[in-house]
């Protein structure tokens, strides 16, 4: 009974949206129809890392390739609710008009019922959205792929620069210009819980890792002579290691906005479990080096990417699944836990050993040298096995092929587990 009159309920705020923008919904169609000049109006996902930084560099992308095309149009955009960084708003402002939400909001209601009407009755299709700043599966990974046709967009000034500079300071006096530093960005639950509390993410929680794990590895970055920084806004567990090179940025009372930014703006590589924060790392062209978990049929494609993988263990057959049973088993892009529980699969995320030889892996001197011929062969096996299911699954979707750079994954990985390729 409750839903049933919230539908209702939402229904009569739709028309009632309606009634009251459409004149002006009347005159964008005559505009665009004898003018030929397109209106779009979107939300920006501000509220999230993840697309906040990365769909708004898709559309500034997008806005490059339409000058050189006839297309007219003006874009109106408004953000969410909550804003996940107020620095980097700052940064896009530089680039994009960004309008009040409290005059736009109810339009684009009013616009998407409008649509809706149109398409039911005239079986026409309107779009008035903005498609790079909608939110698509694979709206960050059409990033990746152009990477490689447009510059970065965002970029600090000087002042910024001796800024962070000096806020380092802050966390480590021995930090300076010269410092090399790693983020280690480990996904957990308490963000979204705390910042959106009226939503249930338990459904996200088959991402969740125990940062402790990620503590050797860390140590053996350290031992190179960088300085660690693990990430985040809100997190469960605080890092307390005696390792003067790692920092517990997340729960230091010096971290900001800005710092968030600054970080991801000067890192040597980012060491991830493919979260929101990955965004920053990804439009300022680094390195990430992580798990993939869940979603081995999106597998970032381009040389930025290094990664290993979760065990998918079933529970019924007593074993762990190869690429092509994960496939089989409607399991090689989860998006909700419940998935895993329904097919008697336990995600196992790779132990604290496991993690250790993926950063040996990559930091060691032939990582960046060309593949041996067992490696070559390994490669290849990978993604041949990988490239059939993706089309015979039809994943397609997730991997819009503009240089299509296959990435490496952790051999050592593919050597332990040879199961994974059968």
């Amino acid at each position: 009974m409750k839903k049933f009159i919230l539908s209702k309920l939402k229904i009569l705020i739709n028309l009632s949206n309606l009634i009251i923008f459409f004149p002006l919904i009347l005159i964008f169609s005559v505009i665009e129809y004898f003018f030929k000049i397109k209106f779009r109006v979107e939300e920006i996902r501000s509220d999230r890392i993840g697309h906040f930084s990365q769909n708004v560099e898709v559309y500034l992308y997008e806005l490059q390739e339409l000058k050189y095309s006839n297309v007219k149009f003006i874009d109106f955009i408004f953000l969410s609710n909550f804003v996940s960084n107020a620095f980097l708003l700052e940064l896009w402002k530089k680039k994009i008009i960004i309008f009040p939400r409290i005059l736009f909001k109810n339009f684009f209601l009013a616009l998407n019922f409008f649509t809706k009407i149109i398409t039911i009755f005239f079986k026409k299709d309107y779009n008035f959205r903005i498609n790079t700043l909608t939110i698509k599966s694979y709206s960050d990974r059409k990033l990746t792929d152009l990477y490689s046709v447009h510059k970065q967009q965002i970029h600090l000034t000087d002042d910024e620069m001796q800024r962070g500079y000096n806020e380092l300071k802050n966390f480590n006096k021995e930090l300076s210009p010269a410092s090399q530093i790693v983020l280690l960005n480990v996904r957990d639950s308490e963000y979204l819980r705390t910042s959106i509390p009226n939503t249930d993410w338990s459904y996200h929680n088959f991402r969740d890792d125990n940062v402790l794990d990620f503590l050797p590895a860390s140590n053996l970055i350290a031992s190179k002579k960088y300085y660690v920084f693990r990430m985040g806004k809100i997190n469960k567990v605080k890092i307390n290691s005696k390792n003067q090179r790692i920092i517990d940025y997340s729960f230091s009372e010096n971290k900001s906005d800005f710092m968030d930014v600054f970080l991801a703006y000067i890192c040597k590589f980012c060491f991830t479990t493919f979260g929101g924060y990955d965004g920053l790392t990804k439009i300022f062209r680094k390195k990430l080096v992580g798990i993939n978990s869940g979603n081995i049929a999106g597998i970032f494609h381009g040389e930025y990417f290094f990664s290993t993988f979760s065990h998918y263990y079933s529970i019924e057959q007593k074993k762990n699944l190869s690429i092509s049973e994960i496939f089989e088993n409607g399991l090689a892009y989860i998006t909700m836990s419940e998935q895993l529980e329904k097919k008697r699969i336990e995600l196992i995320k790779p132990s604290a050993q496991e993690l250790v030889d993926l950063i040996s892996e990559f930091l060691h001197e032939d990582y960046n040298k060309e593949m041996n011929s067992e490696n070559k062969l390994l490669h290849q096996k990978f993604w041949d096995i990988l490239n059939y299911n993706i089309k015979k699954y039809k994943f397609q979707h997730l991997h819009h092929n503009y240089t299509y750079i296959k990435p490496r994954v952790s051999f050592a990985f593919l050597k332990k587990n040879t199961y994974f390729l059968n």
